[in-house]
Order: structure tokens, then C-alpha cells, then sequence
């Protein structure tokens, strides 16, 4: 529909438990939808920023549990 917005790249390809709107790291900071989305990401995965300025990429499962490491988000596939 004209005036809709696409949502950002880094969101979840297909419909969560937690939408991107309530991702919370564990410390209560927020994260930011990314707008990019690398390849590797599972479809119910999500990728965002965090930290001062935005500085941080994290991966969000679908469950809302953010990992630093691309490795982590591996294991939890």
C-alpha cells in the first residue's frame, strides 16, 4: 500500500514470539532493528544494534535472546 514502510533489513523474515519492537538485551539496554541482514541469518532470526551509538551487531532468535556472537546463534539453530 503507497505509504507503508517496508520493515529494516535486520528484522525477522517471518512472524516471531518477540516482535523486534520488544528486543531488550539482558541488561535492559535496547536494540535497534539493523538495516542490514547477512546471508547466513535464519528466516525467524532477527539482526540488530546495541550499545553506545549502535555499536554492537547482535543476532535475536526468535524467543527474543540476543548472542554477540555468530557462533552462539549457531549453536541455538
Amino acid at each position: 500500500m503507497a505509504g507503508e514502510r517496508a520493515p529494516p533489513l535486520g528484522a525477522p523474515l517471518v512472524p516471531t514470539k518477540v516482535p523486534p519492537e520488544q528486543w531488550k538485551m539482558k541488561n535492559g539496554a535496547e536494540i535497534t532493528v539493523d538495516s542490514r541482514r547477512l546471508g547466513w541469518l535464519p528466516d525467524d532470526w532477527g539482526q540488530g544494534l546495541t550499545g553506545p551509538g549502535g555499536m554492537y551487531r547482535v543476532f535475536v532468535s526468535s524467543d527474543g535472546h540476543a548472542y554477540h556472537d555468530k557462533h552462539f546463534a549457531h549453536i541455538v539453530e
